[in-house]
């Protein structure tokens, strides 16, 4: 068999799963009907997704019949392929209700689409005006994009074949089998959406607005059905509970299975949950003292508010009790730094990752250590995992690294796009870390009257914040290698 013949298996491979994938995700669409009995009155918005359920159902049927019928195991660079041409037709699909039922922009729509799938929050949605059939259209593509689309159609119809799909994704193995850690995965996930909605319901919240505020509060998302978000509330109880489905979304997957197996006692090892306990047991304090108490008039409003802002920016959800529109640069100095940290790996959070940093942290630290070690000393560098003690590599402290800088680097490309359509440096810097940590806090350039500049830029910013910037480039890569065989041969 020839290299070319190689290329179009392999070709084939990733047409027929993508296939497959939007197949499975037609069902998605059709979610947001199951509120129509209770408001009859929004049918009229129901064509739009019909559409884009029969949409995806068609394109993926189309390319299904086009692809390799065979059962084949994914290699991660095929998985990233799958992914990138997935998560970018899903969502020109998802865009397609705001259009036609929403009478939304094109870029307005692919902005709301691309905030959705991210879990970022940043909307241009008047959600005082918005029908709740177009509301809860926002919450359900949050929770699906917070567990990874690739991830449910993997656990649902694709099985074991999709290891590349599993790791592209960004997620690694609960448990030594790429279908069951998805499962399980669900289950862990779908358990805390539920718990979630029922204790909203609990504190004072309508069915509607507990199963959305949940659904976006677990899968660290942020899209809220009220204007204020969570503070329009003004409720304790449901900001405690807003701020547990954050840390608990923020949190690896594979803790809450440790958790779950009755291991809570390795808990407070883990690098990825001391980090995070650090950060808050640092910061809030820090917030309170110097901004929030100068601020608000009482100690209970400055306390309620420095936990829950930098709860909402290190989980990267989005939700907010307040404006920062007073809010000094020391205060939105510590928001911006928690929102570019970020959540856990392999969670629904966005951002640099805590891992990342501890990681490099402790880089700086053995490097320091090293000059004062004996010559011959044989050291142990790990960090304390779900799974146990992960040894460190010197290829892995690189790879790390460079994601860091590329990281960077693209931050500050997308500041200065913002910049470069007249928003001050601190506003830009706060809504592109916003943007790019796939957060969803909001200094105010976010709107409908954004320039379309300034959306694109903050949509891409978010597509490869979400899905990481190496699995992006290297997909585009694959792409051009895998599909350039059939340029040739036409």
């Amino acid at each position: 068999m020839t290299y070319a013949d190689v290329l179009r298996e392999r070709r084939r491979l990733i047409i027929g799963y993508t296939g497959k994938i939007l197949m499975g995700s037609s069902l998605i669409y059709l979610l947001p009907l199951l509120v129509l009995p209770f408001y009859i009155e929004e049918s009229v918005y129901a064509a739009g997704f019909i559409i884009s359920a029969a949409a995806a159902f068609i394109t993926g049927f189309l390319m299904s019949t086009q692809g390799d019928g065979k059962n084949e195991v994914t290699t991660i660079k095929e998985g990233s392929v799958i992914v990138l041409l997935t998560w970018i037709l899903t969502v020109i699909i998802s865009a397609l209700p705001f259009m036609i039922s929403g009478g939304m922009s094109f870029t307005h729509s692919v902005f709301e689409a691309v905030s959705g799938w991210t879990t970022t929050g940043l909307s241009v949605v008047e959600v005082q005006k918005a029908p709740r059939i177009m509301l809860l259209w926002r919450s359900t593509m949050q929770f699906f994009g917070g567990a990874g689309l690739a991830v449910v159609m993997l656990a649902a119809i694709i099985g074991p074949h999709g290891f590349g799909l599993f790791s592209a994704e960004g997620r690694e193995d609960i448990i030594p089998n790429v279908v069951k850690s998805a499962k399980l995965m669900m289950i862990i996930y779908t358990g805390y959406f539920v718990v979630g909605a029922a204790l909203y319901i609990e504190a004072g919240m309508t069915a509607f607005e507990a199963i959305n505020h949940s659904a976006a509060a677990i899968s660290t998302g942020g899209f809220s059905t009220r204007v204020g978000s969570i503070g329009e509330y003004d409720s304790v109880r449901i900001e405690i509970i807003t701020m547990l489905l954050m840390l608990l979304g923020s949190i690896n997957f594979g803790t809450h299975y440790m958790l779950m197996k009755g291991e809570a006692r390795r808990f407070f090892r883990l690098g990825e949950i001391r980090i995070s306990a650090f950060l808050l047991a640092v910061f809030i304090p820090l917030v309170f003292i110097f901004s929030a108490s100068k601020l608000y008039e009482t100690f209970g409003k400055a306390a309620r508010v420095s936990f829950f802002e930098l709860v909402s920016a290190l989980t990267t959800t989005g939700y907010s009790t307040v404006s920062y529109s007073g809010w000094d640069d020391f205060g939105m100095l510590v928001l911006v730094l928690l929102m570019i940290i970020g959540g856990g790996t392999c969670s629904t959070a966005g951002g640099l990752k805590q891992y990342r940093v501890l990681l490099l942290v402790k880089t700086l630290y053995w490097n320091m250590t090293r000059f004062f070690a004996p010559k011959n000393a044989v050291r142990l560098e790990y960090i304390e995992r779900a799974e146990g003690p992960y040894e460190i590599s010197s290829e892995h402290i690189i790879n790390t690294a460079c994601f860091t800088v590329m990281y960077i680097i693209l931050y500050f490309a997308g500041v200065a796009v913002l910049t470069i359509n007249g928003y001050s440096l601190r506003d830009s810097m706060f809504e592109f870390a916003s943007a790019m940590s796939t957060v969803g806090l909001s200094i105010g350039i976010t709107s409908p009257s954004a320039p379309a500049l300034v959306l694109w830029t903050e949509s891409a910013g978010m597509f490869l914040g979400r899905l990481e910037f190496f699995v992006v480039f290297y997909g585009i890569i694959n792409i051009v290698r895998l599909f350039r065989v059939q340029k040739r041969e036409s």
